[in-house]
């Protein structure tokens, strides 16, 4: 891996270890994480008309890609609500011992690394990924979190959105199988 692309996951490492800190921190990690996932959409949203329509290879990726990542911040929340940062972090457990985030979020990563590879521009992919979420983010009640700390909210709705679109680029100019082992949990 060069030198740039290792330089490129690791500043997304920092991003996403900051925007978990805050989720944990910021009283409900569920509307917390919710509502940067909305703060993250209504970027891409605004973004989104000046990048290039992702091809039709692409969409069975992205619309997997907003299941999965769904299901993982609903179980990432749940398992701030019940457990210490860095336990959560270093085990990559669910509640009750359930080992379920670590493997969902493998599945996001590898469907995106596979979706972004069908592009030829990878913001494309990014943006589009980040506005189908939207909706998800929405049905989470985002929007209670917005209304409580909104400077918080913007800063880890950016750095989740950061951190997440760099190690989606990473996947495609790099090696997918160092990118995601390079991964935070």
């Amino acid at each position: 891996m060069s030198p740039d692309l290792i330089a490129l996951v690791l500043f997304a490492a920092v991003l996403h270890a900051g925007w978990n800190a805050l989720a944990k921190s910021g009283g409900s990690p569920l509307y917390s994480i919710a509502a940067y996932r909305l703060v993250s959409a209504t970027a891409s949203l605004c973004l989104v008309w000046w990048a290039p329509l992702p091809p039709a290879g692409a969409w069975p990726f992205l619309a997997a890609s907003v299941l999965i990542h769904t299901v993982y911040y609903f179980t990432l929340a749940q398992a701030y609500r019940s457990g210490d940062l860095s336990l959560v972090c270093t085990r990559s457990s669910w509640p009750l011992g359930h080992h379920f985030r670590r493997p969902v979020l493998i599945a996001a990563t590898i469907a995106d690394g596979a979706g972004v590879r069908t592009v030829e521009n990878s913001l494309s992919y990014i943006l589009w990924l980040f506005a189908g979420e939207a909706l998800p983010g929405a049905l989470h009640g985002g929007t209670c979190g917005v209304i409580r700390n909104r400077a918080r909210v913007l800063v880890g709705g950016l750095a989740s959105t950061a951190a997440y679109g760099l190690v989606i680029h990473a996947m495609s100019i790099g090696p997918m199988a160092l990118v995601i082992a390079g991964k935070p949990a």
